[in-house]
């Protein structure tokens, strides 16, 4: 999976990934993805 910008922070959890971004670099006005087994953002 491929994001805008770099990659900041992962955290695991039982059924989902969060992501965290570089806000500065971000091209959108979001920096915090949940992620889920099937790698589909939610």
């Amino acid at each position: 999976m491929e994001f805008d910008s770099e990659i900041k922070e992962v955290v695991e959890f039982k059924e989902f990934l969060v992501v965290r971004t570089d806000y500065y670099e971000s091209t959108i006005n979001e920096n915090v993805y949940g992620v889920n087994a099937n790698g589909k953002i939610e």
